[in-house]
Parts: structure tokens; sequence; C-alpha cells
């Protein structure tokens, strides 16, 4: 089982996984990749992750706790986390998103012994300790000494000018110039005061990543989602960028402190950005020169648009990846979809990006990795426009109707499809007739294009005193009792080869 399959493709009749399985045929990572997972630090015994382990930090010892407590060293929440970034494929447990990758668990968070507290839980009994100087010597330390090229946040913390400085220093100055991919939990709430994310997702530096469940939702606080009430919800809002599966992942557990090594219900924000840190790595395995900016753009412009039937995206100049939602961000994770982005991220198009109606136009592709046996390309446009020829690199097509529209090069890969799109808008010099219902004496008595449909009701009248040009799609529908009537004008087709 890898993450978050079992419960996000079989469930429900949707899909919301984030499409890994054709990602693999691609890449499954490369031991020349690091993630460092800031957090509670990892179990490192794990069968399933000790693998890709090729260092373990440690700053306990720069934590002052007071000499009548004692740290406590639980690994719980870090251990889940790494398991979806990196678990080995060792044909048990489970597969992390980039399996051959490498992890660099980085103990920056930790525990306490509440000697007050009594419970048969050990996660009960425990105070939780964070330190801004700690966390902020742990980006300097992944990005400097271990030289990592992704970072993976799954927490949160009040605002600190500190770690600010830290995450910029490393994504301004991490992989010599290129700048690490830091990728930070959007958070979870307990309450209605939800609509911020928290720090440092916030951070327009930063990839931030808000939670979905199985049902295609973003994650909120007493949704139902197959008859299971959320108690957590993923905060959303300005600088969201994406959502990743945070509900029910199966993933790796410390055995230190439980009776097992896997969990299947670890939820919330911290089990989503894992996810997109993984994919990171994956992208980086793949081309090593893309900078931070280069991640962010990909990982942003080819998400899934989940569910636009509850999400409304728009398109705001302060998004500038494609269409933004204030509850999802850019949308669903789409690995498969990052990856070849990746590997075809220099193809453009470039042509005609205006015709007149009936008149032809012209594009082109253009880009330097060539195309195999196992990914091949094709051409396919809007209704409103109608391809006439194409060759590998370059489309002839011919305007059909009015309004905008659109020629795309699509990449396909293991039955799945990528589009390249490039806007083309379709006018006409003549005036245009777009009225949809008549039910009342109309007259046309100059020149018109029409486009769309005309529907003449029983109590309409429609009258054509000069020449109305009808494109191809054009449709003039007279109902009963309705009247049609041509007097001194035209009725003909707006492309002189075509008939109407």
């Amino acid at each position: 089982m890898f993450a978050n399959n079992s419960n996000y493709q079989y469930l429900t009749e949707y899909d919301f996984d984030i499409n890994i399985l054709p990602a693999w045929k691609l890449t499954t990572g490369s031991p020349l990749v690091k993630t460092a997972i800031i957090d509670d630090g990892i179990w490192t015994s794990h069968s399933d992750i000790k693998g890709n382990i090729s260092q373990y930090v440690d700053f306990s010892s720069d934590i002052n706790i007071g000499s009548t407590q004692v740290l406590d060293s639980m690994n719980c929440h870090g251990t889940a986390c790494a398991g979806i970034i990196g678990a080995v494929d060792n044909n048990i447990g489970i597969i992390g998103v980039s399996n051959t990758s490498k992890l660099i668990p980085i103990k920056s968070m930790f525990y306490r012994k509440n000697l007050s507290r009594e419970s048969n839980y050990p996660d009960e009994t425990v105070e939780f300790l964070m330190n801004d100087t700690i966390l902020a010597k742990s980006f300097y330390y992944a990005c400097d000494s271990s030289q990592v090229q992704v970072i993976s946040c799954s927490w949160t913390t009040t605002p600190s000018l500190v770690i600010e400085d830290a995450i910029y220093h490393a994504v301004t100055f991490g992989r010599n110039g290129k700048g690490c991919i830091c990728v930070c939990a959007s958070g979870n709430y307990e309450n209605n005061n939800h609509s911020n994310l928290c720090f440092p997702a916030k951070l327009s530096t930063v990839i931030s990543v808000g939670a979905n469940d199985y049902c295609g939702m973003r994650v909120s606080l007493f949704e139902n989602c197959i008859d299971e009430l959320s108690e957590f919800g993923s905060c959303y809002g300005d600088s969201l960028d994406l959502i990743a599966p945070g509900k029910k992942i199966y993933t790796t557990l410390s055995s230190q402190n439980y009776d097992t090594s896997y969990c299947n219900e670890f939820s919330g924000t911290s089990a989503s950005a894992p996810h997109v840190a993984g994919v990171a790595a994956l992208m980086l395995s793949m081309d090593s020169t893309l900078t931070y900016k280069d991640v962010m753009k990909i990982l942003c412009s080819t998400t899934s648009k989940m569910r636009p039937d509850l999400y409304y995206y728009t398109q705001r100049s302060e998004y500038p990846y494609g269409t933004w939602n204030n509850e999802v961000g850019y949308g669903l994770l789409n690995a498969h979809h990052a990856l070849l982005k990746t590997l075809y991220r220099d193809y453009q198009i470039t042509g005609d990006n205006s015709v007149s109606l009936c008149e032809t136009g012209l594009a082109i592709i253009s880009g330097t990795r060539p195309f195999n046996d196992t990914i091949t390309s094709c051409w396919t446009s809007s209704a409103n426009l109608k391809i006439i020829s194409y060759t590998d690199t370059t489309v002839s097509f011919k305007g059909v109707d009015l309004g905008e529209g659109w020629i795309a090069f699509n990449i396909i890969h293991s039955e799945d499809t990528l589009p390249i799109y490039y806007p083309v808008n379709v006018t006409s010099d003549e005036n245009i007739w777009q009225e949809n219902e008549i039910s009342a004496n109309v007259n046309i008595q100059n020149s018109a294009v029409l486009s769309g449909n005309i529907t003449v009701t029983s109590t309409g009248v429609l009258t054509i005193a000069d020449s109305l040009y009808c494109s191809p799609t054009a449709r003039i529908v007279v109902r009963p009792g309705g009247r049609l009537v041509v007097d001194g004008g035209v009725l003909t087709s707006a492309c002189e080869d075509g008939m109407w």
C-alpha cells in the first residue's frame, strides 16, 4: 500500500488521490535528493524508513527544559510525516511518494514529562515545546550544513521574524542560489476562526498546503464525509497554494510509543504537506536545475481543479499560476502532471492568438526534449475552433464561432494527458447578433453575424431585412406559432465554403 491510496481511491465514486502511480513510471526519486523533516524526530529503526535516512540531526541539547522535568523522545509525528515522503519500497508497510530519495530528520521540537498527568497513553502525559531559535537554526542547518533540496514543515507557530529570516535564507541561498523548496502545512483549526493561514505557511516564500478528504472537499470542522464527522478543519484563505490528502492517511508510526509500527488515521495538514514535499523531491530528481520558484509554479499550475461543483476557481492577478479558490488554492496536488511539466517545461506555443470568423490561423509548439514510445502528443481545440491540419510541431485551425477559445498541445503518458493551452480569440468585423429568445417583433435591418442560438417563441416574429451571416454552430429555432420572415434580406453561411 502506498501513502493515501486506499481511502482516496476506493471509498467513494470519486478519485481524489495525488495521481502518483503514473508518476512513478517516470521516476521514484534519487538518492542525490534529500528532504529535511523539521519535526520531533524520526524513529530511525523503523524498517520502512531506516533505509532512506542519510543523517539524523538532534538539537535536544540546545533547549533548557528545567532540572525537574524529563525530556521525552517520542518521534511520533515526524515518523508519520517521514513515511509519507520517503518510506522504502520493500514489500512491507507502505511506499513513500519519493521512495528512493533520502531523508534528513531534524529534531527541533521536544516533549517534556508532565508529572502531574496520569494516562495509559504516552501522548497525554507530555507537554509540547517549540523554540523559535532552534526552529530557525534547523533551517540554516538544513540549507547550509546538510545541503538539502526540500524542507518539510508539518507544524505552525506564532509569527517569528527569526524563523522568517531563516526561511528567506533557505529559499535565497540554498542549493547554490536556486533555493531550497520549503513546504508548510496551512494549519488546523478547532473553532470558527479558520479563514487565515497559520505561520509560516502564510509567507510568500513557502509552498502552503491545505488538506482535502476522500470526498474531494477541504477538510472542515464537523463536515460529514461518508458518515464521518471531522474534528478539525484545514486553514484556508489568502496565500494558500494547493491542497493534498489529509484525512486518515496510512503511514509509519513509532512503535517506541505505540503497539504498532503503522497507523491508518494520520490526519490534518500535517499529513498533507509531506505529500507535496515528496512530489517536489521527485521533480528535483528529474531536473536539479529547477529553482524554488520553478517548483512552486509547476506544482500550482498542474493541480487538478477538484470538485468544481463546490469550488469556483477564478483568475486573480495576485495568483499568477492559474485559476484559484479561497478554500483549496489552485487545487489538488497532481504528481503525474507535475513531473510531465518538469520534463517539458520549456515547451511553449506561439502563433496567431486572434483569427476572424471563418479564417485560418497557425500555431507552433517549440521545446527541446524529444518524445518517445511512452510519451506522445496530440493537438486539440475548443469548440469554436476547428483543426484543419497538423504535424508534430504545428497546427492549422479555423474560427467557426465567435468568442474566446484555445488550442492545446497535449502531452500523453500512461493514459493521462497534460495539456498546454494557447488562447485564441475568434472575432468578426460585422455586427454580432446574439439575442437568445425572441417573443415579440424583431427586425434585423443591418448586416450581422449570428453566433449561438436564437429561439423564436410562439409570440415572436423575426424579420431579416439585410444579410444575416450564420456561423457553422449557429441555430435558429422557430417554435409553433412563431414566424421567421426573410424580407429583402439574405440568410446565409458566414463562411464562403460553408453550408448552413
